[in-house]
């Protein structure tokens, strides 16, 4: 018969038991004439057995097992257990603040990416391809400000700043207009698409590496060289490198002075316009007005400019103290002045400069003209799709962690059970070795080894 015993586990009553199945077993139970074991292993352990007897000894081991096993070695791996535990309800917690934060990031994200009007797959390539709609933005401001409404609310505001100034205004009075880039504009025809796509990207920041990444690939001949023409052959280029001045002597007659022409010896006169932009000057080519940051700025200016005067008017018409002016006396822009036709204006002219002052107009430009501002962009877009990617393999350290934890849960829960049968074994072989000892009369052991036990 074969026992699986640890020698480290090894105490009285597994040597008793040892003992006992070796006399059990013919072999080694048989004695001699003088009642010994002939078997040397069984008279070992008979042996063995005897000196545990011997002073009480198996008692006292009984003892420091019971207490070992109650006081240090089970409280010690439960709370290996408790702390396991713990830790997987820090970590579940933890968990549901990183799927939070996570989704909190994604959602961002994504409303930035749809405040942008992109996917957010590629971020740079669809932002450069999000500005592309630029010519197409501002050919609509310019239709929208050379509409009827604005054309009538310029000409009210005209008339009224002529009324109440007593100045003209116009190329006919010698002043520059009230509002000269609105006047050119007007004056001027309406853009193409084309024009539109080369007053847009007059300030184009947009570089090389920046068009590469947005589309792949690149037409024919060597990027690297610039052709810089037939320098050095045909028949122009012939003489040597010399430069033909022409006839400097044909027409300049036997004089050698310089003919300023006739300046009749009158007085040079200076032209000074007072609002310091002619109107017809101030585009000289359509879509002038949306050219660079200061015609822009200067246009934005007289749209709000126009649109608080209109405010103000129609204020003062809706007031119950505004006194109308005698018709008669009023120019005729003013005379079929209403605060219901002021109000259709003021709307048009708050439309207008809601689309010239739009966040996603300004984010436009600023992303076609400025390189910085574009990777700043890019970066914080693709910083706050890291965050939640970060947020993602948290939540998978943490499974990952809980996992590892009940593995340890899972390792330690049967050395328990282990040691708690043992220590039972151990506390009943005590009982019935003191109830035989005390002739049958009932020892039980209590005390915190049932509470420990029983848990």
């Amino acid at each position: 018969m074969k026992l699986s015993i640890n020698v480290k586990n090894i105490n009285y009553f597994t040597v008793r038991k040892i003992r006992d199945v070796l006399t059990s077993e013919k072999d080694t139970a048989q004695k001699n004439w003088f009642g010994q074991y002939k078997s040397q292993a069984t008279k070992d352990w008979q042996a063995i057995l005897a000196l545990y007897h011997k002073d009480n000894v198996h008692l006292a081991e009984a003892a420091q097992i019971m207490v070992q096993n109650v006081q240090y070695e089970v409280p010690a791996l439960r709370k290996i257990v408790q702390n396991c535990v713990k830790q997987q309800q820090e970590l579940h917690r933890k968990e549901g603040e990183y799927k939070r934060s996570g989704e909190e990031f994604k959602a961002r994200y994504a409303k930035e990416c749809a405040k942008l009007g992109i996917e957010g797959k590629q971020v740079r390539q669809e932002l450069l391809q999000r500005s592309e709609c630029l010519p197409a933005l501002y050919l609509e401001m310019a239709q929208a400000l050379r509409g009827d409404e604005i054309r009538k609310a310029c000409a009210l505001y005209e008339a009224f700043v002529e009324y109440a100034t007593e100045k003209k205004f116009g190329p006919a009075s010698g002043r520059g207009a009230l509002l000269p880039a609105l006047a050119a504009l007007q004056k001027d025809e309406l853009p193409t698409l084309q024009q539109m796509e080369a007053v847009a990207f007059a300030e184009d920041a947009v570089t090389l590496e920046d068009m590469q990444s947005l589309v792949a690939g690149g037409g024919g001949g060597d990027a690297g060289e610039i052709d810089w023409g037939d320098l050095g052959g045909g028949a122009e280029a012939s003489g040597g490198g010399e430069i033909d001045w022409g006839d400097v002597g044909a027409d300049a007659g036997a004089g050698d002075g310089i003919d300023w022409g006739d300046d009749g010896g009158g007085e040079i006169e200076i032209e000074v316009q007072e609002d310091g932009v002619d109107g017809e000057a101030a585009a000289s080519e359509p879509g002038e007005a949306f050219k660079t940051a200061t015609s822009r700025a200067r246009l934005v200016s007289e749209v709000m400019e126009l649109h608080t005067f209109l405010r103000a008017r129609l204020a003062e018409l809706d007031s119950d103290e505004y006194v109308a002016v005698g018709a008669q006396d009023l120019p005729a822009p003013l005379q079929d002045e209403s605060s219901a036709a002021v109000r259709v204006l003021e709307t048009a002219a708050a439309s207008a400069l809601a689309l010239l002052t739009a966040p996603a107009t300004q984010q436009l430009i600023t992303l076609r003209s400025s390189r910085r501002f574009r990777d700043r962009l890019v970066k914080s877009l693709e910083q706050r799709a890291e965050n939640a990617e970060k947020m993602v393999a948290c939540i998978a350290t943490c499974i990952r962690k809980r996992d590892e934890l009940q593995e340890a849960i899972a390792d330690v829960q049967p050395k328990i059970k282990v040691l708690a049968d043992a220590t039972r074994t151990v506390q009943r072989g005590t009982e019935e070795l003191m109830t035989e000892q005390y002739k049958g009369r009932r020892i039980n052991i209590v005390g915190d080894i049932n509470t420990v036990l029983n848990v």
